[in-house]
C-alpha cells in the first residue's frame, strides 16, 4: 500500500535552527548576578584575598543601574537612600549596594572588563561592514588594554568565534579587518522589508547572543556585548517576540549588558568624517558632533540633527520622550498580573508578554535592537555617523553603575518580573534592566550530596524500583552539534507523595549523563522539581503517566546515556539508551533524528507556550505551527494518531533558485522483513521558511492500517538536484 501523509497546519516558526557552540576556555569560577539567586556576601582581607563566600538561604536579585545627568555625565555619589526599585510595581527593600568601580574581580584588586563585539553580518550591507569594522578597529586601538580585554564573534548564519578574549590590539584588528559573506540572504535594499530574512534565520542572531550569554555567565562581574548590526522586524511575529524575550532573560542572568549599534546610517568614508547618505539610511545628510548628541527618554542616544518621515524626532509627541527630567530604568509597563503584560508597541500593536520593555514608535528594523539594549540596561547608538563617539561612550560607562540587590518573594517557575528603578534626585536619568524570569538553574544538584548519590547509582548495577520508558531522538543545531530530546514516562503512583491539610507534595530529582565508548564523560545534566497538588488535581495526576522532558548538547560520536531518576532515598529508576550521533558538516542535504508522538498541538500566534520553553532553554519541536511533543515509548494503539517528527538540513536553499525538497517512509514488518508502507515522496514546500536551510516537518504514520506487530521504519529525503540524504531508521509497535 502507498500512503501519502503530512499535516496541513497553519504556517509558523521552524524552531531547530543552526548554531556553532562557543567554548571559551575560561577557568570555573563563582556564578555572575543571577537573579534570582543564592545572596552571597563577600568580605576582603586587608591583603586583598578573597573569604569564602558566606551563603545564607535568602534569594537575591542584583540589579545594575547607570546613572547620569541632564548633560549626560555620570552620577556617582549616591547612596542606598537615593534609589527605589519595583518589581512588577511594587516597591522592594533594597538590602544590598555598591558602585560598580568599587568592586574588583581580579585577586590584586583591579576589575577586568570584558568585551565582546559581535558583527551581524547577515543584516549588514558590505559597505555598512566596512565601515563597522574600520570603526571597530579605532575602539580597539584607543580601548584594548590589560584590564579591558576583547573578543570578536562573527554571526551569518552561524556563530563563529574569530577572536578569543585577549588584549592584544593587532590579534583583534586581523579579526576584524575583512568583511564576511553572509551565509543567508541579507537585508538588501532591493527587496522588501518583509522578505529580507525568513523567521527562523532571524532567530538564528537570538540563539546566536544567548550561546554567548551562557558562556560568559562564569566570569564574575558587568560584561559588555557591542552587537553591529542593521536590526530585522520582529513586531509582527510572536514567536520571534518570545525569542527576543528569552535572549533579554539569558543576558540578564548572566549580567551580559547589550550595546546596540545601528550601522544603516554608516556611510562617511573615515569616521566621523564627511558623511553620504547610504541606500538604507533616511534621506538626509547626517552630522554628528558633541554639540547634538542629546539624551533620548531616559537612554543616552547619539540622534541626527535632522529626521526624514520614516524616523520619529524625540523631541515631538509619540517620538519616544524628551531629555532630562527624573525617570526610571527597565522601561516596561507591567499589568497587575505579571505573567500576563501587554505592552504598548508602534502601530497600536499590543504583543509580548514578559520583560521586553515598552518603546515609543520607533524604525521597524531598530525596535529589536533598542529592545535588545533596553532591556539588558545598555544603549543603542542610531542614526548619526558619529559611531565612535558612542563605542567611546560604552568605553566610559564600564565603571560607572551602581548595583542594588534585593530578595524577591517567592514565584512560579518559569514566571516573568519587570522591574523599574527610580532616582529621589532632581534632574537625574537612571537606566537598569527591565526584568528576570525565575527559572530553574542549569545544573540544581551541583554539589549536593544527593548528586554523588544518584552518580552512584548511575554507575552501578541495580535498575531501581521505578520502571519506565525514554526516548532520546537528536537534531542538529549546526555543524557537528547535536540537540539530544529526552522524554520519560515513569508510572504516577511509582512517585512519592507526602500528604499535608489536603496537599500532596512530592520532590523528583533527575541526573543525566552521557558516556564515551572510553568511560569517560561527554556531558551531563540534572533537574529538581517540586510536585504540588491539591487532592482533585493529584487524583487526576495519579491516573496517566508522569512525563519528563529535557535537552542537552553532544557531538558526533558514540555513547551510552544513563538516566536517575530519583523520588527520595532508594526509590529511583535508571534508564540507559546508546546514542549514536552521525557527523554533519553543515554543507550536504542531512536529515536528524527521528520522534514518534500521539502528542501534538496547533500553536497559537499569541500563545505564551513557546515564551514558556524559551525561558527554560529549550527548543521546543514545532512544524508548520504544530509543536510536537515526543513519546517515551515507541509502542502505539491502533486508535491511536501518530505523527512523526523530523528535520532536514538543506544548504541549497538559500540560494536564490532553491531546489524541491522532499521525504518518503518505509515500514517493515520486523518479523518477515516485508515491506508494508511506502509513503512514495512527499513534498515537503508547506514547511519550508524562505531562506531558512532547517526544514522541521511531520509526516502521519496509520497505524490503523496496519496489524498488531513490531515494525521498523526507514526515513528517506531527496532533492531536486538528486542528492539524497543518509537515511534514519526507527522501530516501533503497534497493538490493539
Amino acid at each position: 500500500m502507498r500512503f501519502h501523509g503530512q499535516f496541513t497546519f497553519l504556517r509558523a516558526l521552524p524552531v531547530a535552527l543552526a548554531f556553532l557552540f562557543v567554548a571559551f576556555s575560561f577557568p570555573r569560577t563563582a556564578r555572575a548576578q543571577e537573579s534570582p539567586q543564592p545572596s552571597v556576601t563577600h568580605q576582603q582581607s586587608p591583603s586583598n584575598t578573597p573569604v569564602p563566600p558566606i551563603k545564607t538561604e535568602s534569594r537575591i536579585v542584583l540589579v545594575d543601574a547607570v546613572v547620569i545627568d541632564k548633560k549626560g555625565d555620570y552620577i556617582r555619589d549616591l547612596t542606598q537612600q537615593d534609589f527605589r526599585v519595583y518589581e512588577d510595581n511594587k516597591e522592594q527593600a533594597i538590602t544590598s549596594f555598591s558602585f560598580g568601580s568599587d568592586v574588583p574581580t581580579q585577586p590584586n584588586g583591579a576589575q577586568r572588563h570584558y568585551i565582546m563585539l559581535l558583527f551581524d553580518n547577515a543584516s549588514m550591507q558590505r559597505i555598512d561592514q566596512v565601515q563597522a569594522r574600520k570603526v571597530a578597529t579605532n575602539f580597539i586601538q584607543q580601548n584594548a588594554a590589560g584590564d579591558r580585554v576583547m573578543a570578536v564573534a562573527e554571526f551569518g548564519g552561524t556563530l563563529q568565534i574569530t577572536q578569543d578574549f585577549t588584549a592584544n590590539a593587532e590579534l583583534l584588528n586581523s579579526a576584524i579587518t575583512v568583511s564576511r559573506t553572509p551565509h543567508m540572504e541579507t537585508n538588501s535594499p532591493s527587496v522588501s522589508i518583509s522578505d529580507r530574512r525568513g523567521t527562523g534565520d532571524k532567530r538564528l542572531l537570538f540563539v546566536s547572543i544567548r550561546s554567548l550569554a551562557k558562556n560568559l555567565s562564569s566570569i564574575p562581574g558587568r560584561k559588555t556585548l557591542i552587537l553591529f548590526s542593521a536590526g530585522f522586524p520582529v513586531l509582527d511575529d510572536p514567536p520571534l517576540l518570545a525569542e527576543l524575550n528569552s535572549s533579554i532573560d539569558v543576558c540578564n542572568k548572566a549580567n551580559v549588558t547589550i550595546y546596540s549599534l545601528d550601522v544603516r546610517a554608516l556611510a562617511s568614508s573615515v569616521p566621523g568624517g564627511s558623511a553620504f547618505v547610504s541606500p538604507s539610511a533616511p534621506s538626509t545628510a547626517i552630522r554628528s558632533t558633541p554639540a547634538h548628541r542629546q539624551i533620548q527618554g531616559s537612554h543616552p542616544r547619539l540622534v541626527m540633527t535632522s529626521y526624514s518621515p520614516d524616523f520619529h524626532d524625540p523631541q515631538k509627541p509619540g517620538g519616544g520622550g524628551k531629555p532630562g527630567g527624573g525617570g526610571s530604568g527597565g522601561t516596561s509597563s507591567p499589568s497587575n498580573n505579571p505573567n500576563d503584560n501587554l505592552y504598548s508597541l508602534p502601530g497600536n500593536r499590543k504583543q509580548a508578554r514578559g520583560i521586553i520593555p515598552q518603546l515609543p514608535s520607533v524604525d521597524i528594523n531598530q525596535y529589536m535592537l533598542r529592545a535588545l539594549s533596553d532591556g539588558t540596561g545598555g544603549f543603542t547608538i542610531y542614526n548619526t555617523n558619529d559611531l565612535l563617539g558612542g563605542l567611546n561612550r560604552i568605553s566610559r560607562e564600564l565603571n560607572e553603575f551602581y548595583i542594588l540587590g534585593y530578595v524577591p518573594q517567592s514565584s512560579k517557575e518559569g514566571s516573568c518580573h519587570t522591574l523599574k528603578v527610580k532616582i529621589n534626585r532632581s534632574g537625574a536619568e537612571v537606566r537598569s534592566r527591565s526584568g528576570y524570569c525565575n527559572t530553574r538553574p542549569v545544573d540544581p544538584l551541583e554539589g549536593k550530596p544527593l548528586e554523588k548519590q544518584m552518580e552512584s547509582e548511575a554507575n552501578g548495577t541495580r535498575p531501581g524500583p521505578i520502571q519506565g520508558s525514554m526516548q532520546v531522538p537528536y537534531f542538529y543545531n549546526g555543524p557537528n552539534a547535536a540537540r539530544v530530546n529526552v522524554t520519560i514516562n515513569v508510572p504516577s503512583d511509582s512517585l512519592n507523595f507526602s500528604k499535608d491539610k489536603g496537599n500532596y507534595h512530592s520532590d523528583v530529582n533527575v541526573l543525566g549523563i552521557a558516556y564515551k565508548s572510553d568511560g569517560t564523560i561527554a556531558a551531563r545534566f540534572s533537574d529538581s522539581l517540586e510536585l504540588n497538588f491539591q487532592k482533585d488535581e493529584w487524583k487526576a495526576f495519579t491516573l496517566q503517566p508522569y512525563r519528563y522532558q529535557n535537552q542537552f548538547d553532544l557531538a558526533p560520536g558514540s555513547y551510552k546515556l544513563t538516566v536517575v531518576f530519583s523520588a527520595g532515598g532508594d526509590h529511583f529508576g535508571k534508564f540507559e539508551s546508546p546514542i549514536q550521533v552521525a557527523p554533519y558538516d553543515g554543507k550536504a542535504l542531512t536529515l536528524g533524528g527521528i520522534a514518534l508522538s500521539t502528542d501534538f498541538q496547533k500553536l497559537n500566534q499569541d500563545s505564551t507556550q513557546l515564551d514558556a520553553v524559551l525561558v527554560e532553554d529549550r527548543t521546543p519541536l514545532v512544524a508548520n505551527g504544530v509543536q510536537i511533543t515526543p513519546a517515551a515509548k515507541y509502542q502505539f494503539k491502533k486508535s491511536d494518531k501518530v505523527v512523526l517528527y523530523s528535520e532536514l538540513y538543506e544548504p541549497l536553499l538559500k540560494n536564490e533558485n532553491p531546489p524541491k525538497i522532499g521525504a518518503a517512509y518505509y515500514v517493515f514488518d520486523k518479523t518477515t522483513n516485508k515491506e508494508v508502507c511506502f509513503t512514495g515522496v512527499v513534498p515537503l514546500d508547506e514547511f519550508i521558511e524562505k531562506g531558512n536551510t532547517v526544514v522541521p516537518f511531520t509526516l502521519v504514520l496509520p497505524v490503523s492500517d496496519w496489524p498488531p506487530g513490531a515494525y521498523r521504519l526507514v526515513l528517506l529525503a531527496i532533492d531536486g538536484a538528486n542528492n539524497k540524504a543518509p537515511q534514519k531508521e526507527i522501530d516501533f509497535a503497534v497493538s490493539d
